[in-house]
């Protein structure tokens, strides 16, 4: 049960420490970290004296019953009239108490037992009320002190009430007449219906046993459950069943700090839920139409996909087709290049754009445009209406001034790594393909043979004495450049099949890659995933509890077991 008790404090204590924008939780902290410490400082006691609390209301015989148990008139008792102002507290001699304003009497034969008893629950007196509390709150054992005219009066039931399932809880009818019934039955009922599990109950007759033994005579049958009562102290309370009582006092309180905080803050999970969607609808809304953008600026223009493939083959363009189409390549770009360095050129050319969109330089979308007017208003907008949202599920305002320029940031290296990564590494890969020795060798082969046949023409007909004539010259050279041609058409048309793949390659990475990421909104998405987190968190613990931990014993709800019978405790019968 330690080990389970330290971890499931561990896991409180960042719930605890919650200072986010979510209100209700924010408001839940300070009260949970008054709990913990109670916990912990209760943990740190387990090896102490077990306090026990005589509570009752006036004229019930709480002091009765402690001069009964010491043996001796240690209070000053009436049947008629509150008597107790003071708490006194009945301790051995080697147990110090530290209570300031009390009566201190030392020499109990109770070795591990302090008993404190209070003024009345019912008193008039403010400050008599205040010392009640202040017993309670430092004791793990309640003896309910009740007589038949007085044992459920609401003056102590305010009292106890706020200690439901913190405190081990035993019932002793002081005054238990022949003539009068058990009040038992009813008295145990109405407990269970507060949530109250009963420990022990005890029927008593606290005057008679304290007669007897001033008297010095053995027990008497008047006394009823008095001898039990005594036993149940000195034998029962040993210091296993006082570990268990302060476990099942700690459990107890851990289940309802952690039950209360599920209570109140569950039903506000629908609420998250529906901020988490607007979130995820805004975002793909505004991903969406960064994508629409990128489609038509840089996907629409197959030519610049042509002409970044056409780059790559001429770059490493091999043989005699490849060195006519790396010239040719050079004449197209002449006029863009040269119109470029003009000072009244009129936007990116052609080459620029293909340079940028697979350069190494930061800031593409800035680059190509992307980033527009239009879609920081659309996150602006959207920005706005997530403050109100926020603001109506409880939540304080949440800073997001950087929530474009993250949202930018992010946009811009996922475009990159498509367009600059895996784009740029396919056309790559298309050109060392139309580059290769064995296409180099197919497409030079026919050219090589044309020249092949001009020159053996040339050098048999100057052997022979019969040189080729103009019009023979000029038929070669035709057949030559024909042939010419049909290669570098058939290169050309290769490099258009290389970026159609490469083009429906990005698009394909664009849809798969461009999706909500939660950057859009990372203030916002952040506070949400806090809570919800700690939120799954507190429901996650109280499920644990509610399974069990330890060696804690589980306390009932209302309606639970059934109290022992007369003069029997839980322990007795466990």
């Amino acid at each position: 049960m330690s080990e389970s008790l330290n971890r499931l404090l561990a896991r409180l204590d960042s719930v605890a420490a919650y200072e986010g924008p979510w209100r209700p939780l924010g408001d839940e902290a300070p009260r949970l970290r008054g709990r913990l410490a109670e916990m912990r400082r209760r943990r740190d006691q387990l090896e102490d004296v077990l306090v026990i609390a005589l509570i009752g209301g006036s004229g019930v015989g709480k002091s009765t019953l402690l001069n009964a148990i010491a043996g001796d008139n240690l209070a000053e008792t009436s049947a008629y009239r509150p008597c107790t102002e003071v708490p006194t507290i009945y301790h051995p001699h080697d147990v110090p108490v530290d209570w300031q304003n009390c009566r201190h009497v030392s020499g109990s034969a109770l070795e591990r037992l302090v008993i404190i008893d209070t003024p009345d629950t019912d008193t008039v007196v403010r400050q008599h009320r205040q010392t009640v509390w202040n017993a309670l709150k430092r004791c793990d054992l309640v003896m309910l002190c009740g007589s038949p005219e007085k044992y459920l009066d609401d003056a102590t039931w305010s009292l106890i009430r706020p200690l439901q399932a913190e405190r081990t809880i035993a019932c002793v009818e002081t005054k238990a007449e022949e003539s009068a019934g058990s009040l038992r039955e009813h008295w145990v009922s109405r407990m269970e219906e507060q949530g109250f599990r009963v420990d022990a109950y005890f029927r008593v007759n606290a005057r008679e046993a304290f007669d007897r033994k001033l008297a010095g005579s053995l027990p008497v049958p008047g006394e009823f459950d008095f001898p039990q009562l005594e036993r149940y102290l000195e034998d029962e309370l040993d210091r296993e069943n006082i570990h268990r009582i302060k476990r099942s006092n700690i459990a107890g309180l851990l289940s309802k700090t952690v039950g209360q905080l599920r209570e109140r803050l569950s039903p506000r999970r629908d609420e998250l839920d529906a901020l988490e969607r607007q979130l995820q609808e805004a975002e793909t809304s505004l991903m969406m139409e960064a994508r629409d953008l990128v489609m038509d600026r840089v996907f629409s223009e197959s030519h610049l996909w042509i002409r970044a493939q056409g780059q790559e083959t001429a770059f490493r363009a091999k043989g005699l087709v490849g060195g006519l189409y790396r010239f040719f390549q050079c004449l197209r770009a002449l006029p863009e290049r040269a119109a470029g360095w003009m000072p009244w050129s009129p936007g990116r050319s052609p080459v620029r754009r293909v340079a940028l969109m697979l350069g190494n330089r930061p800031g593409l979308a800035e680059d190509l445009g992307l980033v527009v007017d239009t879609l920081r208003e659309s996150h602006d907008n959207k920005s706005a209406s997530h403050r109100l949202e926020f603001a109506r599920r409880g939540f304080e305002p949440v800073a997001d001034d950087r929530g474009f320029e993250v949202f930018g940031e992010d946009f811009d290296n996922r475009l990159s790594h498509i367009l600059r990564s895996s784009a740029r590494v396919r056309l790559i890969k298309n050109a060392r393909l139309l580059t290769s020795w064995p296409l180099v060798f197919m497409l030079d082969g026919p050219l090589y043979a044309v020249a092949g046949v001009g020159v053996y023409h040339l050098v048999r007909g100057f052997l022979t004495g019969q040189l080729l004539t103009g019009p023979q010259f000029l038929s070669g050279a035709s057949v030559f450049a024909v042939a010419a041609a049909a290669e570098l058409m058939l290169l050309a048309w290769g490099v258009r099949l290389g970026a159609w793949l490469a083009r429906r390659s990005a698009i394909r990475g664009v849809r798969a890659q461009l999706l909500p990421a939660g950057t859009a909104f990372a203030r916002h998405r952040e506070a949400l995933d806090e809570a919800r987190g700690l939120l799954d968190e507190i429901e996650d613990i109280d499920a644990a509890l509610r399974k069990g931990f330890g060696a804690a014993r589980p306390i009932p709800e209302a309606g639970g077991a059934a109290a022992p019978t007369d003069g029997t405790s839980a322990l007795q019968q466990e």
